[in-house]
């Protein structure tokens, strides 16, 4: 009897210690619905674009991205569907992206029953980082951040893009949902997405010397560590707006 009570009293310890641990450590994790009311005082990193055939992500990626900078008629050709957007402001974070909602403007592409108004989502390729153990910015009084892995920032609420979309690919014997019917991803990772109207940039020197929050990049629609990228990025953008006639 006395051993029964022990072991009871010693499970009892051990689901309050549970409980007490998940706790604290929930209470350490973001909204993992990323508005941008809680992005805005995380810092950012920015990680310069790969084009030497190790793009980012498992080599079943290798196949999905370019591996170099896309022509415009590359572009064109590697999209499914090309859209003009606007993006609601609801996100998710998934596991190594944010999937945001966003509402079709106009179908420049693609044989699709979408029509103006329809919400789909999109996979960007942003990373929230939640660092608890070994914190890079001790100065800072929120230890996660943002990878940028890209080129364009996060869109913005309320303001077009024009998209070059994929559809995501699951196992064949996966049951996917409504929100999965209708998720996307970018056909280039790097440039898969364009504002209407291109406003700012900012070249970020990917030292952490430059500290950087969501805050003072959110204006702009070009992040990259590299003037190149942002060049190539901006051309692109031309030759869309011209060829689409979008003003």
């Amino acid at each position: 009897m006395k051993t029964r009570i022990m072991f009871l009293i010693g499970t009892m310890l051990v689901l309050i210690f549970g409980v007490i641990i998940s706790i604290q450590y929930k209470s350490k994790i973001p909204l993992l619905i990323p508005s941008d009311d809680n992005l805005l005082d995380l810092p950012i990193s920015v990680f310069e674009p790969s084009y030497e055939g190790d793009n980012i992500g498992d080599e079943d990626e290798m196949d999905t991205f370019s591996s170099s900078i896309p022509s415009y008629n590359e572009l064109y050709s590697n999209a499914e569907l090309i859209l003009v957007v606007l993006p609601t402001g609801i996100r998710e974070l998934k596991s190594a992206e944010i999937l945001s909602e966003v509402k079709v403007q106009k179908v420049l592409k693609g044989d699709t029953i979408l029509k103006q108004d329809d919400n789909i989502y999109i996979y960007e390729p942003f990373y929230i980082n939640y660092i608890y153990m070994k914190p890079r910015l001790a100065e800072l009084p929120n230890q996660n951040r943002i990878d940028y892995t890209g080129v364009s920032n996060i869109m913005q609420k309320d303001k077009e893009y024009v998209v070059f979309l994929k559809s995501f690919e699951y196992p064949s014997d996966y049951v996917r949902n409504r929100e999965e019917e209708l998720s996307y991803i970018y056909a280039d990772r790097y440039f898969g997405q364009f504002p209407v109207s291109l406003n700012e940039y900012i070249i970020v020197d990917g030292t952490e010397q430059q500290i950087l929050t969501y805050l003072d990049v959110m204006k702009y629609d070009c992040i990259t560590s590299n003037v190149e990228f942002y060049d190539a990025y901006l051309k692109l953008q031309e030759e869309i707006m011209v060829h689409f006639e979008i003003h």
